[in-house]
């Protein structure tokens, strides 16, 4: 990453404060926390935004951006209809059976909200005591 004269001295002041370094430890991946990262820059700094995001590590249109928390609304009541209907199913399997009832979503958007609902976690089927007593 190329750093301009101006952000390298904003990136070693900021970089030379303690609750930033708590932050650089780890490697910062999510943009929500570059966002908080940009905010403490502008406000402990008085730096502007263009000089900010370069600092930080992320662009201004990334700074900007909102997500829809409802653009999804429709593919998480589907997958889980699916999954309720069919409870043997993994993904691979939903996903053609979503694509059978005429919705053609990307499957990797498929599979971000399947991950996120936690239908991929193994089911627990019957123990083997209870198969014992249903025996006799």
């Amino acid at each position: 990453m190329r750093i301009a004269g101006s952000n390298k001295c904003l990136l070693t002041s900021i970089s030379s404060t303690e609750s930033l370094k708590i932050f650089w430890k780890k490697k910062v991946v999510a943009p929500a926390v570059k966002r908080e990262l940009v905010d403490y820059a502008r406000k402990q700094y008085q730096a502007s935004l263009r000089m900010a995001c370069p600092a930080v590590g992320i662009s201004d249109s990334v700074y900007r951006y909102r997500p829809d928390p409802h653009r999804d609304d429709e593919v998480i009541a589907k997958l889980q209809e699916a999954a309720n209907r069919y409870p043997a199913y993994r993904f691979g399997k939903l996903f053609k059976v979503i694509r059978r009832w005429g919705y053609r979503w990307n499957h990797k958007r498929l599979y971000r909200v399947y991950f996120s609902l936690k239908l991929n976690l193994r089911r627990k089927g019957k123990s083997a005591y209870l198969n014992e007593i249903q025996r006799r």
